[in-house]
């Protein structure tokens, strides 16, 4: 087997933690019961604070496995990350207190940054005829994008059977899995490129600077739109739609399924690439899927469900255009990736904040009963997707005209 594949493998199984992780912690905090406010608890507080160690983590941290090399930062990350889950999973600060989560949450996304630029530099290090970089990007994405679908999935029903600190020692086990087998293939193969040459200047495009830039800003909005619903939703589909554990997690999980079904097929076609048509357009999808989740009346799962497949298929090709064109340069590929992952991890920072902010003001206002009150959470996601596709089209305009 090609030793690409056992870092797709380590991608979906870091992944599996990535979105599951937050959801469990989240899900303890909402059924203690320790809110903020009448109508919005920590939980929005924890997934904002994530966000924020993740993004310092991309710009800082990332940089680190262009200087002591991608491998040995991967078991870095992973050997931490497994610390943490056995932390929380054996009690060893003792009963849950809402500082454990802060800690435990804060440790894992600053290794999870860690652990994602080193994989986005490992691969796109090289060239290779057989595979080139969009089609690696693609498994790459699409196996982080079904490593998080499992890891929402599951966390929602083994969580609901098991409790939390099940959820935390199977997370501790996948870990360590990772680690033993990232230090495994670097006592094998050491620094080895995978590849058939190194990039040079003259394979990037000219226009690839400017793509990135209207790329990453794209997913910087989308990422405000999307993490607004996922830090919301946990209380939202419980006291609004009446939704289970379960249920909620099978629902957020659907959008991450649209994400692994687009990019296993968007790579294969090759239209989209420097075109900003189409790098614009795509992502308006995303305005639709959340048109019909205002539109959704209390318990209807079938509108949830279809919302969140136009938002997710919007919000993927967003993705794509970002990493994709953030990687085409010809050296530093973490730092480069580090600043795609950085705007995602402020963009993941700012729509928690923007929520609790509109739920807040809108509490304070009166005449929103704390069960409609999420709704909030989904016109700041409507209102970032709108700004996006507004800003990006008049950018693209303006690069027209110059280059006029």
């Amino acid at each position: 087997m090609p030793r690409k594949y056992i870092y797709y493998f380590l991608t979906a199984l870091l992944a599996v933690i990535n979105l599951g992780g937050i959801l469990n912690a989240q899900f303890v905090i909402v059924m203690k019961g320790q809110p903020w406010s009448s109508a919005f608890g920590w939980e929005l507080i924890l997934a904002g604070f994530g966000a924020l160690i993740y993004a310092a983590g991309s710009l800082f941290i990332a940089p680190l496995s262009d200087k002591f090399g991608r491998i040995p930062c991967i078991a870095a990350s992973c050997f931490i990350i497994c610390l943490m889950q056995a932390m929380m999973g054996f009690y060893v600060l003792g009963a849950y207190q809402l500082w454990h989560f802060f800690f435990y949450w804060g440790t894992v996304c600053l290794a999870i940054s860690l652990f994602f630029t080193s994989v986005e530099g490992l691969l796109s290090d090289y060239q290779d005829r057989k595979k080139p970089l969009e089609r690696r990007l693609g498994l790459y994405c699409l196996s982080w994008a079904a490593g998080d679908m499992v890891g929402v999935y599951m966390t929602g029903y083994i969580k609901e059977a098991f409790g939390a600190a099940a959820m935390f020692r199977i997370f501790g086990g996948i870990s360590l899995t990772a680690f033993v087998i990232a230090v495994v293939d670097w006592l094998r193969h050491g620094d080895k490129k995978m590849g058939d040459a190194e990039i040079a200047e003259a394979d990037i495009h000219p226009e690839a600077s400017f793509h990135a830039s209207l790329g990453r800003f794209g997913i910087f909005w989308s990422c405000v739109a999307f993490s607004a619903i996922l830090a919301a939703f946990p209380r939202f589909g419980r006291d609004y739609h009446k939704l289970s554990e379960g249920v909620i997690g099978g629902i957020l999980s659907l959008n991450l399924f649209i994400c692994a079904v687009t990019f296993i097929v968007f790579p294969l076609w090759k239209k989209w690439q420097y075109n900003l048509r189409w790098q614009i357009g795509l992502q308006g999808l995303m305005a639709a899927g959340l048109a019909l989740f205002l539109a959704a009346p209390s318990g209807s799962v079938s509108m949830l469900r279809l919302g969140l497949i136009f938002f997710g298929f919007g919000w993927s090709v967003a993705y794509f255009f970002s990493i994709f064109y953030s990687l085409t340069v010809p050296a530093d590929h973490a730092k480069s990736g580090g600043m795609h992952e950085a705007v995602l991890g402020l963009g993941n920072l700012i729509g928690p904040i923007a929520s609790v902010g509109a739920m807040a003001l809108a509490e304070r206002a009166g005449g929103v009963s704390s069960e409609r009150i999420g709704f909030m959470a989904f016109y700041i996601a409507l209102a970032a997707v709108l700004l996006s596709f507004g800003i990006q089209f008049f950018k693209s305009i303006r690069h027209n005209k110059k280059r006029l």
